[in-house]
């Protein structure tokens, strides 16, 4: 972000209520792009819209005035992105270990269990989250 914010390529927004903070984003403009970096907000003041007000404030100052051609939200199909992009973009990677080796060997297991434990852990998390709203 120190290397952005000295080329001159950092956005940073925050919302304020009341002098405390209670939304921020990072966004690097650079070379005609907007990529948003960084979004998050103060859950206690989700009525207030303050994340959705920041992102309509800084899509007008980069288009307005940084004169961006693309914008973008880099990865991540997280619902609310469909409504500020119009198209969207699928990106793809290949990860390849040699099975003959130790380092390979960690690497595929570290690959293979991790995508196996992902949905387990985050269907744990949202049980956990549910019975401490509950409570």
């Amino acid at each position: 972000m120190r290397t952005c914010a000295n080329r001159g390529w950092l956005r940073l927004g925050i919302a304020w209520l009341d002098g405390k903070a209670i939304a921020a984003q990072f966004w690097i403009v650079a070379h005609g792009k907007a990529s948003i970096y960084k979004l998050a907000y103060d859950e206690a003041f989700k009525a207030y819209g303050s994340g959705t007000l920041l992102t309509a404030m800084l899509m007008a100052h980069v288009i307005e005035k940084d004169h961006v051609a693309e914008i973008d939200y880099l990865i991540g199909d997280d619902p609310y992105k469909k409504t500020w992009m119009s198209l969207r973009r699928e990106r793809w990677g290949l990860v390849a270990y040699n099975p003959k080796s130790i380092l390979g060997i960690v690497g595929m297991s570290k690959e293979v269990f991790g995508r196996t434990l992902k949905p387990i852990s985050t269907h744990v998390r949202a049980f956990v989250k549910k019975r401490r709203y509950r409570a």
